[in-house]
C-alpha cells in the first residue's frame, strides 16, 4: 500500500518537481552548515573594533583560536594569564571609548574559550558566572584550577539551600561527581568547523562545555 501511494507521488511531475526541489535545499542546507554560513552567532570583531558576522567571522575565529588548540596544562593556562594580563594593562583597555574596548577585546578571541573556562574554574558557584573573574588572576596552579571543579560540583550538589540538594539522590550524586573525577586531566582544547572550541565534559550537565 505505501509503496503504491509513494509510486503515485513520485511518477507524477508535481511529485518529481517536489523531490528535486527537496534534494537541492537539503544539499544547500548542509553546504551553508558545512561553510559556516548559518553561524550567524559567531561574531569577530576585527582590529578596528568592528564586529563582523558570517563566514568569513567563522574563518577568521576558527584561525585565532586554532593557535590556541592543545593541551591545557600549566604551560597554557600560565601563558592566557599573561597574555590577559598584558592586553588588560594597553590603552585601549583602560579607555573610556567603547571602539577601543572592543579593539582589546579582538586581542583576547583567540584564547577566549579557555579564559572562559577560568571564569568558571575561579566562580564562586558552580552555577555562577562571572566575565572579569580572569582578569582578577596574577597567578595559576594547574592542579588547582582542575580540583576546583569537582569543587564546586561537590558544594553545588549538597549546598540544602540550592534545588540540587533534593533533586539528587545520594547516589545520584555521587555518581555525577565520579564522572568528573573520571575526566582527563589536563584537558585538551579542540577547534570545530564553526569555530567554536570545547572542552571536554561529562554530558550530564551543560555547564563546563565550551
Amino acid at each position: 500500500m505505501v509503496r503504491y501511494e509513494l509510486k503515485k507521488v513520485f511518477g507524477s511531475v508535481g511529485g518529481k518537481v517536489a523531490l528535486i526541489l527537496y534534494i537541492a535545499v537539503l544539499a544547500l542546507s548542509c553546504w551553508l552548515s558545512s561553510t559556516g554560513a548559518l553561524n550567524v552567532e559567531v561574531k569577530w570583531v576585527n582590529e578596528q573594533g568592528e564586529s563582523e558576522y558570517g563566514p568569513s567571522a567563522v574563518k577568521k575565529l576558527r584561525k585565532a583560536q586554532k593557535e590556541w588548540e592543545g593541551w591545557v596544562d600549566q604551560n597554557q593556562l600560565s601563558r592566557v594569564i599573561q597574555e590577559n594580563q598584558r592586553i588588560n594593562a594597553t590603552p585601549e583597555a583602560k579607555s573610556d571609548v567603547v571602539q577601543q574596548n572592543e579593539i582589546a577585546y579582538s586581542w583576547k578571541q583567540g584564547f577566549a574559550p579557555i579564559r572562559k573556562i577560568l571564569n568558571e574554574s575561579y566562580s564562586n558557584g558552580f552555577r555562577e558566572y562571572d566575565y572579569y573573574t580572569a582578569d582578577r588572576i596574577t597567578a595559576i596552579d594547574e592542579d588547582t584550577f582542575y580540583a576546583n571543579r569537582e569543587k564546586l560540583l561537590r558544594n553545588w550538589l549538597y549546598d540544602e539551600t540550592d534545588g540540587a540538594y533534593s533533586k539528587y539522590s545520594e547516589s545520584e550524586k555521587q555518581y555525577i561527581i565520579e564522572q568528573y573525577k573520571e575526566l582527563q586531566t589536563p584537558s585538551t582544547l579542540h577547534t570545530t568547523k564553526v569555530g567554536i572550541s570545547f572542552w571536554k565534559t561529562p554530558d550530564i550537565f551543560p555547564h563546563w562545555e565550551f
